[in-house]
């Protein structure tokens, strides 16, 4: 029989598919201070800041997608902590070193001994037996306390075994009676006081510290070797002749970079030495020198001086302050070496510096005269040194600037050793005269553009100098014939000293241009008179200039009937450098209007409309407008409708021509009336109507009566 199980209550198939190989994958290191880690993550490198453990974790995935993992825990220990020793003073005898490891290193264990004391060497039991005084020390290792006590006799000692690093501390209980009798003392494992108690110690915890075992076989490596017979060893002999400084390197067997350094100083307490008899020369302005550095041989520090005369003296001589002599210098001996002294002397001379005065700098003009450079140099320098010229060939002394460059000049006074040659310079800048340029005279017209008066001078004068206006008041410089007076202008470039201020003088006469006043225009009509044409100008232009235009004029005048409209121009003949001034007047001619001549007509009122504008004479213009006895539309007459009379035709004129009209007389006939059709009968034979028998009237009555003749 099958079983069938429900789909639902199973999860869908789930594959995972773990990644490995040389890139970082499915394994991988976590923790803490990780620096680097290997391209597969598999391999990576700390660096823990201080001692102390710290866990390292190792995950990896399988290929089911589940997570494992293994922690490492890195104990990172202190380096051994080496003691040199202390410092040392002999006098040439050999000093025994003796270096040891006071803390770290790898662990190791050792028996701190702990030792009670008792003044009265009845232990520190009470009246009633042991331990009945209550008194005790508790020793707490790693947080385990012990307590003990001292059961008979002056003192008792117990081993504490403890591993370097353990954590330790003291502590005791005072008793109900002699306290003031019990003491205690905890030694490391070398024999060397951890903590002493007082008689009578309080009662509570008295210390606390860490534990260190020495042990784990130290190497010992001293530096610098010389003077030592083993410089491997904790405790090598130094044979020395100077005061030496020697370090000691303690590393673990088997940890090499593990290390620890100290050191410690030998001073030696030499027999004394005066050293050999010296002697120096000085310039007076040398610094101050050291009189033991002056001594030969090999002088011991530490002595006195005295000065020519007896009197101390510091030991340094300061030229121009101390007097030259003979300066003795006196050792006496002290510390691990005889007593005793012995003296030596320095020779001190000084020699005086040369003076070459002090540093100058001179300003000339190129057209100055020659002049000495001695004179120039600043202070009281000597005579009888030599001159150099700039880049350093002779030069007599002398500086003639038609002649010899500017720069810096030099002079040397020679020195006696040791004082060095003495030199002073004199910089001679040369400066050029200004030049303003050349006195120029000129005539402007006022109506010019303003102009730089600089450029109207003569020569090429230098820019950069100052205007005066006539009257000496201060001018820009810019020239504005328009408002500026005319006169003399005064240009002024200063020079650089010692070069003296040039000047060139502009002197300015101005012109007035004529007036032709401004422009005017005119509209005038063909049938106009004439007119002025210089009063049609604006302004006030002046007479006796000349006309120009489309038509001769003649006169001034402007004549609209026999000349042309167009642009007239009106010339005044100017003064040089003032140009011709001209003015124009635009004339414009318009023609009157033409409305025709007179006409008349005569219609009768049976005709048909007529145009009256047909009816006018001449050549009349279009587009005028009729007035007359009836209203006028699209300038016909119509007999049937419209009155006889007089009708005028208006066209508008082009001011300033005037409106023209010309008429047309309209005369309108009614025709005859000769009645109706109409018929006759008779009852005899119709006579025969003579017109002779019968007048008009007889006639229309014929016509229009009941057929009957009368």
């Amino acid at each position: 029989m099958g079983i069938d199980f429900n789909p639902a209550l199973y999860d869908d198939l789930i594959e995972f598919t773990p990644v490995y190989g040389a890139a970082c994958d499915s394994s991988y290191w976590t923790g803490p201070n990780i620096t680097s880690t290997s391209a597969n993550c598999n391999q990576t490198c700390v660096t823990p800041p201080a001692p102390g453990n710290y866990n390292y974790v190792y995950h990896v995935t399988d290929n089911f997608g589940c997570d494992y993992d293994t922690t490492l825990t890195v104990t990172i220990i202190q380096a051994p902590q080496v003691n040199a020793g202390p410092d040392a003073t002999t006098c040439n005898n050999p000093v025994q070193l003796g270096a040891s490891v006071t803390a770290g290193g790898f662990p190791t264990n050792c028996n701190y001994v702990l030792t009670l004391y008792d003044s009265a060497s009845d232990g520190w039991t009470g009246l009633f037996g042991l331990a009945s005084n209550g008194s005790s020390v508790t020793i707490t290792v790693n947080g385990v306390p012990t307590s003990y006590w001292l059961p008979n006799g002056s003192q008792g000692s117990v081993n504490i075994p403890v591993s370097t690093g353990s954590t330790i501390s003291l502590s005791y209980t005072t008793g109900s009676i002699y306290n003031g009798e019990q003491s205690y003392t905890l030694f490391n494992s070398t024999g060397g006081v951890v903590y002493a108690s007082p008689n009578g110690p309080g009662n509570g915890v008295s210390w606390s510290g860490v534990a260190n075992c020495p042990g784990g076989s130290f190497v010992y490596s001293w530096s610098p070797a010389a003077g030592l017979n083993n410089p491997n060893i904790a405790n090598p002999i130094a044979t020395v002749a100077a005061t030496t400084v020697y370090c000691v390197t303690v590393y673990q067997t088997g940890h090499p970079l593990c290390t620890s350094t100290d050191c410690m100083t030998i001073t030696v307490d030499v027999t004394i030495d005066a050293g050999t008899n010296g002697a120096i020369a000085l310039c007076s302005n040398a610094a101050a020198i050291s009189l033991f550095n002056q001594l030969g041989g090999t002088p011991t520090a530490g002595g006195t001086w005295t000065a020519p005369g007896g009197g101390a003296h510091s030991g340094t001589f300061a030229p121009g302050a101390d007097t030259p002599g003979i300066y003795t210098y006196t050792v006496t001996g002290s510390g691990a070496c005889a007593s005793g002294s012995v003296s030596s002397t320095v020779s001190v001379t000084v020699y005086p510096l040369p003076i070459a005065g002090f540093n100058t700098a001179v300003a000339v003009c190129s057209t100055d005269a020659a002049f000495a450079l001695f004179g120039v140099l600043g202070g009281l320098p000597q005579v009888g040194g030599n001159w150099t010229a700039p880049g350093g060939g002779p030069f007599a002394g002398s500086y003639d600037p038609a002649v010899h460059g500017p720069g810096v000049y030099t002079y040397t006074v020679a020195g006696t050793a040791p004082c060095p040659n003495a030199s002073a310079t004199v910089t001679i800048s040369e400066n050029n005269p200004p030049n303003a340029g050349l006195d120029n005279n000129i005539t402007v017209c006022s109506s010019s553009a303003p102009f730089s008066l600089q450029n109207q001078l003569g020569g090429a004068p230098d820019g950069g100098g100052t205007w005066t206006a006539p009257g000496g008041g201060a001018f820009g410089g810019g020239f504005d014939p328009a408002v500026d007076a005319p006169g003399v202008y005064t240009y002024t470039v200063p020079g650089t000293a010692p070069c003296p201020s040039d000047q060139a003088t502009l002197t300015i006469a101005v012109s007035t241009p004529p007036v032709a006043g401004t422009d005017g225009t005119i509209t005038l009509c063909s049938s106009d008179a004439a007119a002025s044409l210089i009063s049609l100008l604006g302004g006030s232009p002046e007479a006796g200039g000349t006309w120009s235009g489309p038509s001769p004029v003649v006169g001034g005048m402007i004549d609209p009937a026999t000349m042309n409209a167009g642009v007239y121009t009106y010339t005044l003949t100017g003064t040089a450098p003032c140009p011709n001034e001209t003015a124009t007047v635009t004339v414009t001619i318009n023609t009157p209007p033409d409305p025709g001549t007179p006409g008349a007509i005569t219609l009768c009122s049976t005709d048909a409309a007529s145009s009256l504008f047909a009816v006018l004479g001449g050549t009349p213009d279009v587009g005028g407008a009729w007035t007359g006895p009836s209203p006028v539309v699209g300038g016909m007459i119509d007999p049937a409708s419209m009155n006889a009379g007089i009708y005028t035709y208006t066209v508008t004129g082009t001011a300033p021509c005037p409106d023209e009209s010309a008429t047309v007389t309209v005369t309108i006939n009614t025709p005859p009336d000769p009645g109706t059709d109409g018929s006759i009968s008779c009852a005899a034979p119709m006579q025969r109507l003579r017109s002779s028998h019968c007048s008009a009237a007889r006639l229309m009555r014929v016509v229009h009566g009941a057929g009957r003749v009368r």
